[in-house]
């Protein structure tokens, strides 16, 4: 069964410490997965450590997924979002 497409917000951080490594594995391993839209860019960075995007997926799950393998690096957190049209007609 095919879901409808979700928006979210994915906000990101890293210690500072790390900060080499998050720009390295981007750099060098950063490959999207499958199932996951980046409909903003994924390299906005707020202010010194860091990030956001919005995806688009069929689940929340399909995010998780992507993450996962830089949970060691990073702390995520992932909040569905929609349009203000959107959520009028809701």
């Amino acid at each position: 069964m095919r879901w409808k497409m979700m928006r979210f917000l994915v906000v990101w951080g890293w210690d500072p410490a790390n900060a080499r490594e998050v720009s390295r594995r981007f750099a060098e391993e950063f490959n999207p997965s499958e199932g996951v839209e980046f409909v903003y860019p994924v390299s906005t960075i707020i202010g010194a450590n860091r990030g956001f995007t919005v995806i688009e997926a069929e689940r929340e799950a399909d995010i998780h997924r992507a993450v996962r393998g830089w949970l060691d690096l990073c702390t995520f957190d992932i909040y569905p979002i929609m349009r203000s049209e959107e959520a009028v007609k809701a």
